[in-house]
């Protein structure tokens, strides 16, 4: 993994903020209502995929812990 790579986090925020600001009028002023819309789409879009990394992270932490709990515990 080099320096430029990001971890699907860091796109999903970094995309948020790019659209967020597009939708909103700070990046680019939209005269064109379409587009605003499909930016405050891509915005609910991406905040939905954010906790879905998040749930998906915590599934693989419990696994994991549940696993390391199995490997501690002597067979009785």
């Amino acid at each position: 993994m080099s320096n430029t790579d990001e971890s699907l986090l860091g796109l999903l925020l970094r995309a948020h903020a790019e659209c967020a600001a597009q939708a909103h009028g700070e990046e680019y002023v939209h005269g064109n209502i379409p587009a605003s819309q499909c930016f405050e789409q891509a915005v609910q879009s991406i905040e939905a995929a954010i906790r879905h990394v998040g749930f998906a992270d915590g599934y693989v932490r419990v696994q994991e812990a549940k696993k390391s709990n199995k490997e501690r515990k002597p067979n009785v």
